[in-house]
Order: C-alpha cells, then structure tokens, then sequence
C-alpha cells in the first residue's frame, strides 16, 4: 500500500514539473500584484479570562502566528480561539 502511495505521489509531482515555469510567473505576479500584507499589532502574548487552571497554547504557522487579516492579535485566529477555548474549559 505505502508503494502505491508514493507511486501517486511521484506521478503527481512529475506531472506539476512542465507546468513550473508558469506557477512561477503566477506567484511572482501575485507578489506583485498583492504585496506585502502587514502583521496584526499589538502583543503576541495574553491571557484570557477563565476560572480553572493556567494552560497555555502554543500556535504554529506564519500567517496564523502573524494574525494576517487582523487588526490586533485580540481579533485574529490565535487570540479568538484562546478566547473561547477558556470560555470551554471554565464550564
């Protein structure tokens, strides 16, 4: 079975390798079409407010860790999902 896997695999990485010259022209278009888009502000680290016991979560990748899309980290994925994570835990 794993075989089989990495045979798909290969065949699909194969098939990606004559298209490369134009995924390259879409991206740098893209980049230069989209820029750079800028971090949420504010501190990286918080707390929320709960009842039980100290926990901490540890978010990782670059866009979810930068709160891209966000004003502040309050209002991006990572400081959302804390928030309601100790909403869950405090009940």
């Amino acid at each position: 079975m794993l075989y089989l896997l990495q045979s798909i695999y290969i065949l699909g990485a194969s098939c990606l390798i004559p298209m490369a010259p134009f995924l390259l022209l879409q991206a740098k278009w893209t980049r230069k079409k989209v820029g750079v888009i800028p971090p949420a502000a504010g501190d990286v680290r918080g707390r929320t407010s709960g009842d039980g016991p100290l926990r901490k979560l540890l978010v990782i990748g670059e866009s979810t860790v930068a709160g891209l899309g966000a004003r502040t980290h309050k209002e991006a994925l990572s400081g959302q999902f804390a928030r309601f994570l100790s909403q869950l835990l405090s009940t």
